[in-house]
């Protein structure tokens, strides 16, 4: 539920989805790149500062998501797995 509550306060309007216990999705409609961005990382810093278990973040960002929102939430996921070799030595994922 933490979790959940930082995400819903650095992505306003955002919707956002468990895809699984710990596992989550956020979609940004009409959010521009450089918004994303600023909001992952809000995200990323209050994650780190208000929790005590580690959360590792990836983000993917394209100007219409509709195109293919599963290549979106793969690369999303590559970029998850990314942070998480970097911060916790976990083997890359795929």
């Amino acid at each position: 539920m933490q979790t959940a509550d930082v995400l819903r306060a650095c992505f306003p309007g955002a919707h956002i989805y468990r895809m699984s216990g710990d596992e989550f999705v956020v979609l940004c409609p009409g959010v521009t790149q450089a918004r994303f961005e600023t909001m992952l990382a809000k995200a990323r810093d209050r994650l780190a500062s208000e929790t005590d278990y580690g959360v590792s973040l990836g983000g993917a960002w394209h100007a219409c998501a509709r195109e293919d929102l599963d290549e979106l939430v793969r690369a999303a996921d590559e970029s998850m797995y990314a942070d998480k070799q970097e911060h916790y030595g976990v083997p890359e994922h795929g």
